[in-house]
């Protein structure tokens, strides 16, 4: 029945599983103490509709909102280094994500099952990756690969290679054009696009 947590400036690490399953979770606030939050550590909390991750955190470790499925906005604070794989999956009601300048490692499936997603910007000076042409997707820069996508994404000319599970779990997803500059699409890249009607190839 915990409703509610104010976590003090004392600690300093949120253990793994440390709040898994708190169903009627809604609200916590994490000080700047707080370097590490650990694997799994907001599993299935599916009240939960709002995060502020502090840019003393360096690293969202894997899963750490797994199946927040009521997760609707999440603030990635700068200082915010990596962000770990499945690390909001199933965060099926996230309609936005801002990654900052100092994110530089995003890894497969971070976004996976986040069904509502209309919205992705990444930080105009950010080293490693971008949203180039308001394409609401994050393109590795170097490469030209699109890593994650969403509803609106419209995958700009230039982009070579669709990564894998790019748009996996994006159920929101109606149609989508793939520009000739594409030359190989990933594995998994349109998984469980349930509403996927069109593609022009």
């Amino acid at each position: 029945n915990l409703t509610h947590i104010a976590i003090p400036d004392s600690v300093t690490r949120i253990g793994g599983y440390a709040f898994a399953g708190c169903t009627n979770l809604i609200e916590i606030t994490i000080q700047n103490s707080v370097t590490e939050i650990g694997s799994y550590a907001f599993y299935g909390c599916s009240s939960l509709a709002n995060i502020t991750i502090p840019g003393s955190v360096s690293k969202i470790e894997a899963r750490t909102f797994y199946e927040c499925t009521s997760l609707a906005h999440i603030d990635i604070s700068e200082g915010v280094a990596s962000i770990d794989y499945d690390a909001f999956d199933g965060c099926s009601a996230l309609n936005s994500i801002v990654i900052p300048k100092s994110v530089t490692k995003i890894s497969c499936r971070a976004f996976t099952g986040c069904a509502s997603l209309k919205r992705i910007v990444v930080a105009d000076d950010n080293p490693v990756y971008d949203s180039r042409n308001n394409c609401n997707a994050i393109v590795d820069t170097e490469t030209n690969e699109l890593i994650v996508g969403c509803a609106t994404t419209i995958i700009p000319h230039g982009v070579t290679k669709i990564g894998d599970w790019a748009f996996s779990g994006c159920a929101s997803l109606t149609s989508i054009i793939i520009p000739e500059s594409v030359t190989a699409i990933g594995r998994f890249a349109f998984a469980f696009c349930s509403s996927l009607a069109n593609i022009n190839i």
